[in-house]
């Protein structure tokens, strides 16, 4: 409970940041298939302020139909990660 205390109050990280996260939550007391296209871990709309707390340069992109590990999503939302992920690399080396 400290560690996510300290992240609630900001982590001044002097860094960028990039965070990917899935774009919609769902808990179910039983299994759909719905579930393989969003987060069942995290209350990312909980998550989503504290993410953008981290530091003074954080990309937060959320990833329609991606589950809680993102690149372990179906092929769309994997392709449009790694597509975020080349861009933000792109962008923060050219700076």
């Amino acid at each position: 409970m400290k560690s996510q205390k300290r992240v609630a109050q900001g982590l001044s990280i002097k860094k960028p940041i990039l965070a990917l996260t899935s774009a919609r939550h769902m808990t179910a007391a039983t299994w759909s298939d719905e579930m393989l296209e969003v987060d069942t871990v995290l209350d990312i709309e909980n998550t989503w302020p504290l993410i953008e707390n981290l530091g003074s340069d954080v990309t937060l992109v959320k990833i329609d139909k991606a589950v809680h590990d993102v690149v372990f999503s179906r092929k769309s939302a994997r392709e449009e990660a790694y597509r975020v992920i080349a861009a933000w690399i792109d962008e923060h080396l050219s700076r």
